[in-house]
């Protein structure tokens, strides 16, 4: 016997996610300008300083679109950070 979803199950779903999503980016974006404002930066040297352009950079921020992989490395080896930072990953093993 096929199972067959509950109508709207997988909206739910989506909305769970993009919820969980949307909190992990604030989180993200929070941290990413905390790190500008402690090098006493604008978002524009970030940009500068990243090679990531402006415009993009500040859909980031604003929440607009989320960064890449790529772009995240950008934004981390231009803080000179490392980036697990970004999220906030707590102390590292080796």
């Amino acid at each position: 016997m096929e199972s067959v979803a509950e109508p709207g199950a997988n909206t739910v779903e989506a909305a769970r996610s993009g919820l969980a999503m949307d909190s992990v980016h604030r989180e993200l974006v929070t941290r990413i300008r905390e790190m500008v404002r402690r090098k006493h930066w604008s978002a524009n040297q970030l940009a500068d300083f990243s090679g990531v352009g402006r415009g993009y950079l500040s859909d980031i921020l604003s929440g607009k679109k989320s960064p890449t992989v790529r772009t995240l490395v950008k934004i981390a080896e231009a803080l000179e950070v490392d980036v697990r930072d970004l999220f906030g990953a707590g102390p590292r093993t080796r």
